[in-house]
């Protein structure tokens, strides 16, 4: 079946997003896609981080082919920044698997399997 044209469009632009926003830290965790794709759609304050995370690896492209004499040191500063930044992603990711975990033991004991 064919999706409507509206519906189609909402989903180009919400991946365009994604592409932008969350591209670069499936490429450095691809083996968290799911915990991030969820958590992306979920939390504003992740969306925002990942959005840094897209800015700051733009700018070590950058500054990685600019012949300025700054650009060594800009380089390895937005390295240190994008360093920073895996570890806030890694917190999240660590804290969505602790909360999901637990949410899921909830479940279990609620429906008597626990």
């Amino acid at each position: 079946q064919s999706l409507p044209f509206e519906l189609k469009r909402i989903l180009e632009i919400e991946m365009s997003v994604i592409k932008y926003g969350l591209f670069s830290v499936l490429k450095r965790f691809p083996q968290r896609k799911s915990d991030l794709l969820q958590m992306y759609h979920k939390s504003e304050s992740f969306q925002s981080i990942c959005h840094d995370y897209q800015k700051c690896s733009e700018a070590i492209s950058y500054w990685s082919e600019s012949r300025l004499n700054k650009a060594l040191d800009r380089k390895r500063e937005y390295e240190a920044l994008l360093h920073e930044l895996e570890g806030e992603i890694t917190q999240s990711l660590d804290a969505w698997n602790w909360k999901s975990s637990l949410k899921a033991k909830k479940r279990n004991e609620d429906n008597g399997h626990g």
